[in-house]
C-alpha cells in the first residue's frame, strides 16, 4: 500500500521518467527518448526520491525502481 501511495504522489513527468528507469534505461537514454536534458531526468528522479523513506544500504535509484514496480503491481 505504501508503494501505491508513493506512485500517487509523483507528478506525471516523474512517473514517466521512473517508468523508463524501471525498464532499465540509463539517465542518458531516458533523456534521449523523452527529449529531456540528462539534468532534467536527474532532477525528476531526485524529486521522486524525496517521497521515499530513506533506507540504509540501498542505492536510491534501486529503491525508486522497487517502489515503482511494487506500486504498479509489477513486483509482488
Amino acid at each position: 500500500m505504501i508503494a501505491r501511495q508513493f506512485i500517487e504522489t509523483l507528478r506525471p513527468q516523474e512517473r514517466h521518467v521512473l517508468s523508463q528507469a524501471a525498464a532499465g534505461l540509463t539517465n542518458e537514454a531516458i533523456a534521449k527518448k523523452l527529449h529531456y536534458s540528462p539534468r532534467t531526468v536527474e532532477q525528476y528522479l531526485w524529486r521522486a526520491s524525496l517521497a521515499l523513506p530513506k533506507t540504509a544500504n540501498i542505492n536510491p535509484r534501486v529503491a525508486l525502481v522497487i517502489a515503482y514496480l511494487e506500486g504498479t503491481g509489477r513486483l509482488v
